[in-house]
């Protein structure tokens, strides 16, 4: 057996070092604004981060929908695949809005964590929720079922109650949670009311000078979602007793609602037990998109 010639074995050559390349950036320095928060509680997550430039610089405008007001659907310029649900509001209310957004942290009021300022209007970017409770009452062929019921009914009472006096029935003044934020929903009807992909439900709420009541409005969006329209004002039932029998837990929240304070509807055996509502709507948020 031969052994094989050896081969030299040249120097091996060593690839070039890597070039660092600076990169230039372009124009103004750009401004963050971080405004004094309420109740943190040293959770970094609630910081309202506020940029002085036009949010169309790095997203592009892609959709407006109409979705409980004005959304912009926007794509990122260098990642399309990411889309983000932008409100615009008047730069006139910049101190109120910022002072709304940076302060006010509740499950079920619209919140933002983004901001970006142009010459004429401010832009928030918010979570991207697709649905109102319009889109079950408009789907002709889908009720919810009573736990479904009780789920949206339970955190609309919720948000009710945020605006309204459990005592007396009337507007909070000063000492309410919101009082310091100015904040009004003009009309809290099923499409006003937003509906998450994950069961959340929200309101979004702007800043004005006044507050409105509200409160009996909660008949007329459970009548609408029991049986897809509201009877003549003053009155309130449904028609389908079959589907919605009168000694249901549904048909007793709908008639205490017409007479009753928003304390006692939260307390009713419909709504009262739901510790975790928004899983009981995945599944009929997925059926009405």
């Amino acid at each position: 057996m031969t052994r094989p010639e050896s081969k030299s074995l040249g120097k091996r050559n060593c690839p070039p070092s890597h070039q660092h390349l600076k990169k230039s950036i372009e124009g103004p320095p750009k401004t963050l604004r971080l405004p004094q928060l309420c109740k943190l509680g040293g959770d970094i997550s609630s910081v309202l981060i506020v940029r002085q430039e036009s949010p169309w610089n790095k997203y592009r405008p892609a959709l407006l929908c109409d979705i409980a007001g004005e959304v912009i659907i926007a794509t990122h310029r260098s990642n399309p695949s990411r889309l983000r649900a932008v409100r615009e509001y008047p730069k006139a209310d910049a101190e109120r809005l910022i002072q709304r957004f940076g302060c006010l942290d509740h499950a079920n009021i619209l919140s933002s964590r983004d901001c970006y300022i142009d010459a004429n209007s401010m832009y928030f970017f918010v979570e991207d929720l697709p649905l109102t409770l319009w889109n079950v009452v408009s789907s002709p062929d889908i009720y919810p079922t009573e736990l479904e019921l009780a789920a949206i009914m339970s955190q609309v009472s919720l948000i009710v109650s945020i605006f309204v006096d459990e005592l007396t029935d009337k507007v909070l003044d000063g000492l309410c949670y919101l009082s310091g934020f100015g904040l009004t929903h003009q009309t809290l009807s099923c499409g006003k009311i937003l509906l998450g992909t994950n069961g959340r439900i929200k309101i979004e709420c702007s800043p004005t000078e006044t507050h409105t009541i509200y409160a009996n409005t909660i008949p007329g969006i459970t009548m609408a979602l029991m049986q897809k329209h509201e009877k003549d004002v003053g009155i309130t039932g449904v028609n389908d007793l079959n589907r919605w029998p009168v000694d249901s837990d549904a048909f007793g929240f709908l008639s205490a609602a017409s007479t009753e304070s928003i304390e006692s509807l939260r307390k009713h055996h419909l709504v009262a037990a739901r510790n975790q509502p928004t899983e009981d709507l995945v599944m009929l948020a997925r059926a009405v998109l």
